[in-house]
Parts: C-alpha cells; sequence; structure tokens
C-alpha cells in the first residue's frame, strides 16, 4: 500500500464512529527488515477490541475473549476506552454490561 492510499485509510477511519478517542496518538509502529524500506502502523490492541466490540459480531467477541485470557489486553483499559466512542447510549450500555462480565478478580 502506497503512503496515499495508507493516509486515505486512516482519514476514513478517523471519521467512523466506534473509534475511541485518541486511537491516533496510540498507533504502533512497526519497522523491520520485512517491512522495509517503509514501516506500518497497528492499532493498539484496546482500541482495536473496542471497535470489534462496538461492531458487534460473534467472531469479534471470541476475538476479545481470547485477547484477555491470554492477558493480552485489560478489561479496565477497554473500560476506559469503551467510554471515549461515539455511540448511543444503549450501545454504550452493552459494552459496559460485557466488559464488566470479563473483569478479572
Amino acid at each position: 500500500m502506497r503512503r496515499e492510499q495508507l493516509e486515505h485509510v486512516l482519514r476514513a477511519a478517523s471519521q467512523i464512529s466506534g473509534d475511541p478517542e485518541g486511537w491516533r496518538d496510540r498507533l504502533v509502529r512497526v519497522e523491520t527488515s520485512s517491512t522495509a524500506p517503509g514501516r506500518g502502523y497497528l492499532l493498539d490492541p484496546h482500541d482495536c477490541v473496542v471497535s470489534k466490540l462496538v461492531a458487534g459480531r460473534e467472531k469479534d467477541y471470541a476475538f476479545a475473549d481470547a485477547l484477555i485470557d491470554h492477558r493480552l489486553i485489560d478489561p479496565a483499559v477497554l473500560a476506559e476506552r469503551a467510554e471515549t466512542v461515539e455511540v448511543s447510549e444503549a450501545l454504550r450500555q452493552r459494552l459496559r454490561n460485557w466488559i464488566s462480565s470479563r473483569r478479572r478478580s
């Protein structure tokens, strides 16, 4: 993907509700010999999962469960990020309920 295409995708993604506020500041830069001479940018795992939970597909819940089970994401951080998305109150409550049911003791 060329830089112009990537910038277009990022601009388009920033217009989609369901993305946690500040996600651009948390992009994870990937730069290895495999990406040379370029680099890649990935969503922070918590931002990715919140966006997936907003989508609400069964496969997204399974993905989020697996990341929580393997301690790759923290439900407390998910809860914070879920409060920053522009969604209906009903959807926000669904996010809160799902995340609180996955909190570790």
